[in-house]
């Protein structure tokens, strides 16, 4: 079974990845005891927070429900009114479950590109790396839909030599990602600060159709 997005998280940090400082809330023990969680959250945060939702059906290996559940972004700590009243509302966009999670989580200050790599294209099923991404500090304008998104498509990661060096450092992250999780099909949020250093996100397996594969680029360039 394919660990919550919480905890792919988790693990990813430990594994020496740079994900931002998170922890996770299990909705049962928020129901429970609210004050002493947002007593919690007050403590192990000193600066703005990210609250996403972690729900036990959103990243499976049958499915995705990529985008389905909110996010509230720039949230302060100290807020306790706030914080709580963002987490219920995640709680309540949930389906019913006691593996629920919310996943408390340090804002990047500096970031100026954010975005989503996808190591195939979903429409063609072809072994080709789909970058979408925005300039700017928001770290939701691609996942929320919202435009002024910019698409780079790279046919072959071995050969082909980007100038960028912020992209060629994603590659490199994308490239490890797909060596943790064994797989070529991976989905990444990601985030890009002022000093070319990745954040990572989000990565969840990508989930194909039945009856469908990723064909080689060879069948399509003889």
């Amino acid at each position: 079974m394919q660990d919550s997005k919480g905890k792919t998280l988790l693990k990813l940090r430990s594994k020496g990845f740079n994900v931002p400082y998170l922890i996770l809330v299990r909705e049962k023990d928020f129901v429970k005891n609210k004050d002493k969680v947002l007593k919690n959250i007050s403590n192990k945060f000193k600066t703005l927070i990210a609250i996403r939702s972690s729900a036990a059906n959103e990243d499976s290996d049958k499915s995705s429900l990529a985008g389905k559940y909110l996010s509230f972004l720039n949230i302060d700590p100290k807020n306790k009114l706030l914080v709580g009243e963002s987490i219920n509302k995640i709680i309540k966009s949930y389906d019913n479950s006691k593996k629920n999670e919310i996943i408390i989580q340090d804002m990047i200050r500096d970031n100026i590109i954010s975005g989503v790599c996808t190591t195939v294209d979903l429409h063609n099923y072809l072994p080709i790396i789909n970058i979408n991404y925005d300039k700017g500090n928001r770290t939701d304008t691609v996942t929320s839909g919202l435009n002024n998104t910019h698409t780079l498509t790279i046919f072959d990661e071995k050969v082909l030599k980007i100038k960028d060096k912020k992209i060629n450092n994603l590659l490199l992250v994308v490239k490890k990602l797909k060596k943790q999780f064994n797989s070529n099909l991976l989905d990444i949020e990601f985030a890009i600060n002022k000093q070319n250093k990745i954040f990572i996100l989000q990565v969840r397996k990508i989930v194909l159709p039945k009856n469908k594969k990723i064909f080689p680029l060879k069948v399509y360039s003889q």
